[in-house]
């Protein structure tokens, strides 16, 4: 019985999995603006290998900054301005993020559920 529970909940997890994409920050400043009616965005993958990705509600960008730190947040609501990202963490309240200067930035992940 125990064997079958923990098949299952490992289906779930290999199921529910999603793959991370990468993007760099000069691919965003080319969006300049609200990042809501980004439908298609170029990416790659950890491999290195172009991969085009469908924006859904559920995309979530990951901000690493240099200083280790990171946000995360919907990328449909993010936005940037004067070199500045900014986004919310949830569409029903609003939680943004601290603003992300374009030149504090690492690496940015993408995932879609």
């Amino acid at each position: 019985m125990k064997l079958k529970v923990f098949a299952c909940i490992i289906s779930m997890v290999l199921l529910c999995s999603c793959a991370t994409y990468y993007i760099t920050p000069q691919m965003l400043r080319n969006h300049n603006g609200s990042f809501s009616s980004i439908t298609t965005l170029k990416c790659v993958d950890k491999d290195g290998k172009d991969y085009v990705m469908d924006i859904t509600a559920q995309t979530e960008i990951r901000i690493t900054k240099k200083d280790d730190t990171h946000e995360t947040f919907y990328f449909v609501t993010g936005f940037l301005q004067d070199s500045i990202i900014t986004g919310s963490k949830s569409y029903f309240l609003n939680i943004m993020v601290k603003p992300i200067k374009i030149s504090d930035i690492k690496k940015i992940e993408l995932q879609s559920h």
